[in-house]
């Protein structure tokens, strides 16, 4: 049986809010938020060939989301982030935790 490699074409854009406050801890600032948003595929190609036929795969455009976590900003050079992200779209559902360490270089 002969196969191509899967091929996907994707262009899309983002659009989200963030709500957040802030409290100052002597030098580290704690930062909840939440955030919710929408991702939205304004093209969308994922296809392979099998034995010279063409099989594509459709998957929904529109997939929502929503976020809750916490930011420590530590010092004037590093953050870190702690999350779950929740995805939702006609063809899946994700739940995902997130964390980060972002160092400042200048």
């Amino acid at each position: 049986m002969r196969y191509s490699d899967g091929e996907i074409d994707q262009f899309s854009g983002v659009i989200s809010a963030r709500l957040f406050t802030s409290w100052s801890c002597g030098p580290t600032v704690v930062r909840p938020f939440v955030q919710g948003g929408v991702d939205y595929r304004f093209h969308y190609e994922n296809e392979i060939r099998i034995e010279d036929q063409r099989v594509s795969f459709e998957e929904g455009r529109t997939t929502v989301f929503g976020r809750a976590g916490v930011d420590f900003d530590i010092g004037n050079r590093s953050q870190v982030y702690f999350a779950i992200r929740g995805d939702h779209n006609d063809d899946f559902d994700t739940i995902a935790g997130q964390a980060g360490l972002t160092i400042r270089l200048n």
